[in-house]
């Protein structure tokens, strides 16, 4: 998935709204860390499981995590590379309410249409001021980081890390 289309959810007129019934991992959990709101079915679970496999996160999602969920549980997330479970996940923000899986279309309709029963240009101006207000992390420069991100995915490491993942195994990391 494409960096932009993660940008377009959090950028859209209209509010965003994750329904994560499954797994969301690596790149499902970031599209749904950039939607306005989150709700998860129980047996759903988040992760970034970057370290794993040998690869940096990117540092935009770094920030959108210490966004969301601060530094202490960005760290937790990313150095264990564990993902959690979804009453774990709404415990530290990360998603706005948990249901059983059987309930989770409701609940997002119960909510979609709480949201679209108010004011839409109150709405929209909503949206727009909290966009703004977090739009000064985007000027702070990262290129040393784009470029440790790009070394640790072309490394020895990530495709080990891949490698293991595939065959199910555990990986042999070198720190090449």
């Amino acid at each position: 998935m494409k960096r932009h289309a993660f940008l377009a959810a959090a950028s859209a007129a209209v509010i965003a709204i994750a329904a994560l019934h499954g797994d969301a991992i690596a790149g499902g959990c970031e599209l749904a860390l950039h939607c306005d709101l989150r709700v998860a079915a129980e047996p759903a679970r988040l992760g970034m499981p970057l370290a794993r496999i040998g690869l940096v996160i990117p540092f935009p999602l770094g920030q959108k995590l210490v966004e969301i969920i601060g530094p202490a549980q960005t760290r937790q997330l990313l150095f264990t590379g564990q993902p959690i479970d979804a009453r774990r996940a709404y415990e530290i923000g990360m998603v706005h309410q948990v249901v059983p899986a059987d309930g989770l279309p409701a609940a997002v309709q119960a909510l979609a249409r709480r949201i679209a029963d108010n004011a839409p240009l109150s709405l929209a101006g909503i949206k727009a001021s909290i966009l703004r207000a977090t739009s000064a992390r985007e000027q702070i420069a990262h290129d040393d980081l784009d470029a440790a991100a790009t070394r640790a995915r072309t490394s020895e490491d990530a495709q080990e890390g891949r490698r293991a993942m595939l065959e199910k195994r555990r990986p042999v990391f070198r720190g090449e």
